[in-house]
């Protein structure tokens, strides 16, 4: 067969992803649950050992999908607990661009570095010190993202990002009746209970929190059915568990 079926043939190839796979893979969060949106930004925020109840993320629509993006209580507490340093700044201006490099690094000794770059073209007093300390903030915020391995939006570059839609509650949030919000918070709990079910069988197995929260998210177990169809075969769950170890 020639290369050239083979890429026809390959051409053809229709992937459909499942809610999971869309927002594990492509980072779209809109085909998933209000439940499951839920834990998944929580599963997000133990994996990176920061405190979900600050609201470090937010959603954002980009391009039709619904995805998140980091915040300053986000790159402020990643900075405190990977024990980032800002060793130094570099700025640059070409023509009307102002740009800041931030250099970052850590105890173990890996470095990095990013840009944040704005127009200041027809700026002046207020407008122009605004526009300045954004470009070092958006430096910052960029490496300390890039230094902790997230490639995603920080909210300091929202602004020339044209295709995008925030939130609007009158328009994007559901108001539940009162049995929807029991069915809600009943599968948050039952969530919740098989959540500690499901760590506590990953502890007895010799897995740290690190190991289980890297285990969760490898298996996307984010939602109730996905935990309860791996703890219904624990003896299987175990070979997997053992054989990633």
């Amino acid at each position: 067969m020639s290369n050239e079926v083979v890429l026809k043939e390959e051409n053809k190839l229709e992937i459909n992803f499942n809610p999971y796979e869309l927002a594990l893979v492509k980072g779209d969060l809109s085909k998933l649950s209000d439940v499951e949106r839920a834990s998944y930004v929580k599963n997000l925020c133990e994996s990176l050992g920061l405190n979900m109840l600050t609201k470090p993320f937010e959603y954002i629509v980009l391009n039709g999908r619904l995805t998140l993006y980091a915040n300053k209580s986000a790159t402020d507490q990643l900075r405190q607990i990977r024990k980032v340093s800002i060793t130094k700044t570099e700025v640059n201006q070409v023509g009307d661009i102002y740009m800041v490099t931030a250099y970052a690094a850590t105890p173990d000794g890996r470095t990095d570095c990013d840009t944040g770059a704005l127009n200041i073209k027809n700026l002046g007093g207020d407008n122009l010190a605004n526009a300045i300390m954004k470009a070092i903030t958006k430096a910052k915020r960029r490496v300390t993202l890039s230094i902790c391995g997230l490639g995603m939006l920080d909210e300091s570059e929202l602004e020339t990002i044209k295709e995008k839609r925030f939130l609007n509650p009158n328009e994007d949030l559901k108001v539940w009746s009162n049995d929807e919000k029991v069915a809600l918070e009943n599968k948050a709990k039952e969530i919740k209970v098989l959540g500690a079910e499901l760590r506590k069988f990953m502890s007895d197995n010799g897995l740290n929190t690190q190991e289980q929260n890297d285990f969760i998210k490898k298996h996307s177990l984010f939602t109730s059915e996905k935990i309860q169809e791996l703890l219904n075969d624990k003896e299987k769950a175990l070979k997997t568990i053992k054989g990633e170890l």
